[in-house]
This record gives structure tokens, C-alpha cells and sequence, in this order.
């Protein structure tokens, strides 16, 4: 990272590291993950988050002029939890997922058809992070490729001991009823859509972070991430398109 060469004790280069990054984070399109990103650089400088929210919508250095349409203030709003990062986010999310799947297996279905319709690969045990989401997942799929039992019959006799406790937490009942067949699978393509959407924007920080970093420590014109940043743009703005239509999904 762009700190692990360099002493982060140092308030210059703490300063130095702030505002470079914070170039990166303001790019990033949604606000919460924004403030995600906040958060976590101010753990890592060792910092009070005002200071870096201080350092952000400052003007242009002097000696630079303005730009001359000034920024529109930013309506004031609660500060999230400390604990909200893009990772517990996105094991909610995946949660969320299983949660929704388990009542409705089928609906993996016209998720795929949807995913694939809009240049996007089909679902996979491989879009969960967590390992036990992952095993759960993958036993999602393979209640649907047998035909010996209903899939909500093959979980429930297939789930192995140590996935019990997971598979039972999320076939609670819900705090607002249970959902009818189109509410699931609304909620399953936007909180999966979602998910991979979280999953593309942190790689793409991820790799705006290490192709700075390369080019700092090196005279090298030439950056191995230029070419791989670019790719995961096109599949966010695939994402971002088939987000936009899934209330066109019947």
C-alpha cells in the first residue's frame, strides 16, 4: 500500500499520504462507501476522521487558481458506525443472498438468466467471500442439479453438521413476514447485483492504490494495473445496467 514503505509516525507524510488517497476515494461514486474508505485511512494514519474530512474539500493550493464553479456544500448527515467497512458489508450482503435462497432456491434461475442477458457470468459459490458462505452456496447449487428431492427437502437432509447453525439463523423468520415469490427475487438480483458491485469498486481503489504507489517508486512510465483498471470499469458499468433493470425482470 502506499504506507507500507513509508513512516506513517511522520505528520508531513501522513499529510502527504491524505490527500494523495483521498484524490482516489472521492472518485469512488457511492457515499457510503466513501465514507467507508475515509474510515479506514484515518485507522490507518492513526488520525481523527474530521481531520481528514478537513483535508478534503479544501480549495486548490496556492499559487493555482480556483476553479470557477465553487463546490455545492454537502447536506449534513449522521456519521456511520465506526464498524461499517466494505468488507462486514459485504458479508451482510452475502448473508442477506443465502438468507433469500434457502426460502427460494429456484430463484437462482432467473438470476442467472438475468446476469447473463446483461454480459455478466452466472452465480457461483466463488461470489461469496466467507468460507462457510461459500459451502452454503455451492449446496444451493447442488440442490438444484439433482431430482431426487425439492431443493428445500436436499438442503435440509444434504446440510452437513457444520452448517446447521448457519442454514437454521437464516431460515428465522423474518421480522416483516415472509416475502412473497417476487418480493425474493427483486431483493436476491439487487442484493446480489450489490454485492459484486462492492466487490469491482474495491479492486478498483485497490489497484488505483498499488498503480500510485509503482509509480513512486518507480521511474517506469509503464504501469501493469493501467491496462486491468479499465476492465473493471466496464464491468461496473455492466453491473450498474443491470441494476438499473431489475424491476423490468418479470
Amino acid at each position: 500500500s502506499l504506507a507500507s514503505s513509508r513512516n506513517v509516525d511522520d505528520p508531513k507524510v501522513k499529510s502527504e499520504i491524505a490527500r494523495q488517497v483521498l484524490t482516489l476515494i472521492n472518485d469512488v461514486p457511492d457515499t457510503v462507501e466513501r465514507d467507508t474508505y475515509r474510515q479506514r485511512l484515518a485507522r490507518l494514519l492513526k488520525i481523527d476522521e474530521r481531520a481528514l474530512q478537513a483535508i478534503s474539500p479544501q480549495a486548490s493550493p496556492a499559487g493555482r487558481k480556483a476553479s470557477a464553479r465553487p463546490r455545492q456544500a454537502r447536506p449534513e448527515r449522521p456519521a456511520p458506525p465506526p464498524d461499517t467497512q466494505p468488507g462486514r458489508q459485504a458479508h451482510e450482503m452475502e448473508k442477506h443472498c443465502l438468507r433469500l435462497l434457502v426460502r427460494n432456491p429456484e430463484a437462482l434461475y432467473t438470476l442467472d438468466r438475468h446476469l447473463q442477458a446483461n454480459g455478466l457470468s452466472r452465480f457461483s459459490a466463488l461470489d461469496f467471500e466467507l468460507g462457510e458462505h461459500q459451502s452454503l452456496a455451492a449446496l444451493v447449487l447442488q440442490s438444484l442439479a439433482q431430482d431426487q428431492m425439492e431443493p428445500t427437502a436436499f438442503l435440509h437432509q444434504s446440510c452437513p453438521p457444520e452448517l446447521k447453525p448457519l442454514l437454521e439463523e437464516l431460515q428465522q423468520p423474518l421480522k416483516y413476514g415472509e416475502p412473497k415469490a417476487n418480493r425474493i427475487m427483486e431483493d436476491l438480483m439487487r442484493t446480489f447485483l450489490m454485492l459484486r458491485l462492492t466487490r469491482v469498486n474495491e479492486n478498483i481503489l485497490q489497484m488505483r492504490f498499488m498503480q500510485q504507489d509503482l509509480q513512486e517508486q518507480s521511474t517506469s512510465p509503464v504501469s501493469p494495473y493501467q491496462e486491468l483498471i479499465p476492465v473493471y470499469i466496464q464491468a461496473r458499468s455492466r453491473l450498474e445496467k443491470a441494476l438499473a433493470k431489475v424491476a423490468e425482470v418479470d
